[in-house]
């Protein structure tokens, strides 16, 4: 699997130690409904894209970061952004969450958001539906750069590139963020839903 032939990806990065993290996720997710997979590899898991909507079985993989601090994706097109709610609430953690599209997607959408022991403190997005949309609402954060969002095309005000670029300030440019090497652990826990 290549990062780069996605139209979408949706993940998280968790400001919290792999130890405290997986109690959390254990808690939240029942051990009847939910299988749990040691040792897997996001490459091995994440062979299509994230689907849209809600009618398949929800399936996540959360692995640690070299720099600290984990990361997460399922398969789910909105990187199941509900549930990083519930898990910053938990924990009173931290926990980024980022979604890229590439530029040949019919509607394309970038965004980055913070949400603080369960509070959404940050939100920023270029979007398009029937023409390009700009939002951002809270602070900018310590990493992010306002000056992109001011450029005059809307697409440009949050991208690909820009959201690379927060990545790497963060420390997660292990390899490169947009490369499929730094997704190649091998640490990752894989919580798949078996039955409603």
């Amino acid at each position: 699997m290549i990062i780069k032939e996605f139209h979408y990806l949706s993940f998280s990065y968790l400001e919290c130690a792999w130890g405290n993290l997986l109690p959390s996720i254990f808690k939240i997710w029942n051990k009847s409904t939910h299988s749990v997979l040691q040792n897997q590899s996001f490459c091995e898991m994440y062979k299509i894209e994230q689907l849209t909507g809600g009618s398949h079985f929800e399936k996540i993989i959360l692995f640690p970061i070299k720099t600290g601090g984990c990361m997460m994706l399922s398969n789910y097109a909105d990187g199941m952004e509900s549930m990083t709610h519930i898990i910053s609430k938990q924990l009173k953690i931290n926990i980024l969450n980022f979604r890229i599209s590439s530029n040949r997607n019919k509607f394309p959408v970038n965004s980055l958001s913070c949400i603080s022991s369960g509070e959404m403190l940050r939100t920023v997005y270029a979007l398009k539906d029937n023409k390009w949309v700009f939002y951002s609402c809270g602070k900018p954060l310590w990493f992010e750069n306002p000056e992109y969002y001011t450029n005059r095309l809307i697409k440009d005000r949050i991208n690909e590139c820009i959201i690379s670029k927060y990545c790497n300030k963060l420390g997660l440019d292990i390899l490169d963020i947009l490369d499929s090497a730094f997704w190649a652990t091998s640490d990752g826990v894989v919580i798949e839903r078996i039955n409603w």
